[in-house]
């Protein structure tokens, strides 16, 4: 699923207008599958695009769970 936030139709394509223009989100059974599915959909994508590969990762998830267990303690 891809959802638009800061974009500008033109008449040759879409255009980001700021960082954080689109959310791309896979859905599957599984956290592993889902994250294939995104950038599946994140490589169809065209023109100059900054992506972070690591965002919905299971290793990213469990960094912000221990960043967040240090912070309570």
């Amino acid at each position: 699923n891809l959802y638009y936030s800061s974009v500008d139709k033109r008449d040759d394509g879409l255009y980001m207008t700021t960082s954080r223009a689109i959310g791309v989100v896979g859905i599957a059974d599984n956290l592993e599958d889902a994250e294939k599915k995104a950038e599946q959909a994140i490589a169809s994508i065209q023109g100059p695009v900054d992506h972070r590969p690591d965002i919905g990762t299971q290793a990213l998830i469990e960094k912000r769970i221990e960043h967040m267990d240090k912070i309570r303690g």
